[in-house]
């Protein structure tokens, strides 16, 4: 069980508490995923113990992480024709996100007007828009990314936006653990199977691995390693840019994420105040997520040796 978390704590059980709230209460604005537990998250925190009938004091607790937990969700891939609970769901999602006065019909059919908000909430947070949606686009509405509620602008593309591993990463959104401690995504099996430590469950902390796997998916050598910190020692030293592999440091970071308190992912932006990182073992799937400076140290940029920058 996690432990208790309140106003005033951070770290990725704080991101972890975050992206449940966007998931299951839908906050409008979306809750900024940074780690930190803040007046905002407090206010999200209350307002889902109220909606699910517990005590009211925005901590988060036994009794609320239980709740959490228990809670279940599909994303399933939708595009016009569809219909059911998810086209509820995701209309709901839509309706949170988009800043608009012509609000969608709860009616659980993708027909037009469903098709026109995913397209316009796609274009609004820079995802390919074909009015489908996949793991990208809910990544992006789960994670609560809005146009109008990021604090974190995106920068125009740099050098290195192309970068083949990079775009393998992105399409491995949405990948996550396997619900119960019996249960194992293979996929994440495979992340694994591309280091020498070749862990068989997915509950042994794979950023790395990720790493590994999507190197060699674009035919690029990786460090072979389970360890965050071999990244240190691989390819050239850079300075930020998109699809750089990153290496971040937190004295304190959960044992879920990494047993060494070292991260690796790949660079989406830096802000003057957040690195943003598209990694595996986030919020325990593959997903972009904003770690704060003020928590986490840089170690490193790098990029691999022999690949035009």
């Amino acid at each position: 069980m996690a432990r208790i978390q309140r106003l005033g704590d951070q770290g990725p059980e704080v991101q972890d508490l975050q992206q449940k709230l966007n998931t299951f209460l839908i906050p409008s604005p979306g809750l900024m995923v940074d780690g930190a537990f803040g007046p905002n998250t407090e206010a999200a925190v209350k307002a889902y113990q109220r909606e699910r009938g517990l005590a009211v004091d925005g901590v988060v607790g036994r009794q609320t992480w239980s709740t959490l937990a228990s809670e279940v969700i599909k994303t399933p891939l939708l595009r016009g024709g569809e219909a059911g609970e998810g086209v509820r769901m995701l209309q709901n999602i839509l309706n949170a996100r988009l800043s608009t006065s012509n609000q969608l019909q709860l009616d659980g059919v993708f027909g037009r007007s469903t098709r026109k908000a995913v397209m316009r909430y796609q274009a609004s947070v820079g995802i390919d828009v074909d009015g489908v949606v996949g793991a990208e686009t809910w990544g992006s509405l789960l994670g609560g990314s809005t146009s109008m509620s990021s604090a974190i602008q995106p920068r125009p593309p740099v050098v290195g936006q192309g970068a083949s591993w990079y775009k393998i990463a992105r399409r491995e959104m949405g990948q996550r653990e396997a619900v119960g401690p019996q249960e194992h995504n293979p996929r994440i099996i495979a992340y694994h199977a591309t280091t020498t430590y070749a862990a068989k469950t997915d509950e042994v902390p794979w950023c790395s691995s990720f790493v590994n796997w999507v190197l060699k998916e674009s035919g690029v050598e990786g460090t072979n390693s389970a360890a965050a910190a071999s990244w240190l020692d691989w390819g050239n030293k850079v300075h930020a840019q998109q699809g750089a592999i990153v290496v971040i440091y937190m004295k304190n970071a959960s044992q879920s994420l990494s047993s060494s308190g070292n991260h690796v992912g790949f660079l989406v932006r830096e802000t003057s105040t957040h690195y943003v990182i598209l990694g595996g073992n986030q919020a325990d799937q593959v997903k972009e997520s904003s770690y704060p400076k003020r928590s986490w140290q840089l170690k490193g940029y790098r990029w691999p040796a022999g690949v035009v920058q």
